[in-house]
């Protein structure tokens, strides 16, 4: 039954051509309407394509402009920073500049201090000259008054025991009732000084085989920046430090 329908039909398309034309336009809508229907899916794939591509749009044009944001942030701090810099650079130019007036002012001081120093060191040689004549002279026949005998020792160190190479040596020897002490005037007294004088004092034992029995330097300027510890050096050598201005005190 099947084949002869079949046979019947495929005799209608070959013979009526009414019918034929009827059968091709219902299987072209039929074509047109699958067609459709998948153009219609297409479109709205692409509908909800383009809503996420408007989605990563907005997303991509939020970060552009934080982006942008920063950048400008950036910029203004960028300047800021050469701001700072240029202010930097002026700061270290006027410190350079007051470093050296400092510098020069350093130099003028030192110069003026060696000025002074030359001075003081002429006047100081001028001045231990001058004592020393003095107290030969002078305070000599004063304590000889009090029966004090004062003697100038000189003698002459061919071994360098004192300065370390031949050199004349002296001191004052100052004697009363089978005591002696001995003393040096000085312009002014270092801890370098004390050691000379001490080997002096240990020579002239040595020399003499006398005894000294106290020890005296007299300045009037101690020349360290410490003279407590200096003092305190003198008494742990046994020597006593005498200054003019303590007599006059006394």
């Amino acid at each position: 039954m099947m084949a002869s329908l079949r046979e019947e039909l495929l005799k209608l398309l070959k013979e009526d051509e009414t019918f034929r034309l009827a059968v091709i336009g219902l299987l072209g809508i039929t074509d047109l309407r699958s067609s459709m229907k998948n153009l219609i899916d297409a479109v709205k794939t692409v509908a909800e394509n383009q809503a996420v591509i408007l989605d990563l749009m907005k997303q991509v044009l939020k970060t552009i402009k934080t982006l942008y944001e920063d950048h400008v942030k950036l910029l203004q701090e960028v300047k800021s920073i050469r701001e700072d810099q240029v202010k930097l650079l002026q700061e270290l130019v006027f410190l350079r500049e007051v470093q050296v007036k400092l510098w020069q002012e350093i130099i003028s001081l030192h110069e003026g201090q060696e000025k002074l120093s030359r001075k003081l060191d002429s006047l100081g040689a001028r001045w231990g000259v001058f004592s020393e004549s003095a107290f030969r002279l002078g305070i000599g026949a004063f304590l000889e008054r009090f029966g004090y005998r004062v003697e100038r020792w000189d003698y002459y160190d061919g071994e360098g025991y004192v300065y370390g190479y031949p050199s004349q040596v002296d001191l004052d020897v100052i004697v009363r009732n089978e005591k002696l002490a001995v003393a040096e005037i000085r312009s002014s007294v270092s801890r370098g000084d004390l050691s000379v004088f001490r080997r002096k004092v240990e020579l002239y034992e040595k020399v003499t085989g006398r005894k000294v029995d106290a020890r005296y330097i007299i300045t009037y300027y101690i020349g360290d920046r410490k003279p407590r510890e200096l003092r305190r050096i003198a008494r742990s050598l046994g020597i006593r430090i005498i200054e003019p201005e303590k007599l006059v005190r006394r």
